[in-house]
Formats: structure tokens, sequence, C-alpha cells
């Protein structure tokens, strides 16, 4: 096994959170819904490790932007994933299964 002491020094970096996060949500049993786990979404096999991860992610992150799926219905993996704000992000969603009794107002708002 390769040695990997300098990883805990990254232990506090912003990063790991996104990445713990990630593994969280897809394997979760608390997440067998709709929109992780029970989809079949899951974290590619390299980055089943962190620094897999940080290495590809370290090039493409900056504060305040948080992890993406391209294709919403892919998996957490190199080509399907970007850092974007929190508003390009919310643009990046499955319509709802159930529309709000007055979706109707959303669309064409009453004057």
């Amino acid at each position: 096994m390769r040695n990997e002491k300098p990883i805990k020094k990254l232990y506090n970096h912003p990063l790991y959170k996104v990445w713990s996060n990630m593994k969280t949500r897809c394997k979760s049993k608390h997440n067998q819904n709709e929109y992780w786990n029970g989809r079949g979404i899951t974290v590619c096999d390299e980055w089943q490790r962190f620094l897999p991860f940080y290495k590809w992610a370290i090039r493409k992150w900056k504060p305040g932007l948080t992890l993406d799926r391209k294709n919403n219905d892919g998996n957490y993996e190199p080509n399907n994933c970007r850092f974007v704000t929190y508003s390009v992000q919310n643009l990046n969603r499955r319509k709802p299964k159930r529309l709000p009794r007055n979706y109707s107002d959303y669309i064409n708002p009453p004057k």
C-alpha cells in the first residue's frame, strides 16, 4: 500500500468535505431515495479514495464553487463533474415529479 501520510494534512481542506459529502449522498441508507442512491448515482472507482479526487478537483475548484454533475442522471466521475456557482447548479436539476398547486402562477404570474 502506498504511503498516504501527506494526505492527513488535507483533511482540513474544503475539498475533503466536498468529497466526503459526495460519497455520503451516494452510499447512505438515508439517501435511498429518488435523488442519488435510489437512482443508481454512484462515485467512480477512481474517486473512492480522496487523493485522486483532490488531484482532479484542485485544478478546477475555487472558494464559493460547488461540485455539479453535468448530466444529472450520470455518476460522479471526472468527465461528468465540474465546479460551478450555486446559481448555475440550481439551473441544472431535475424537474419535480409533482408540480405545486399554483404552478401556473410561476409561469404566468397574476397581474
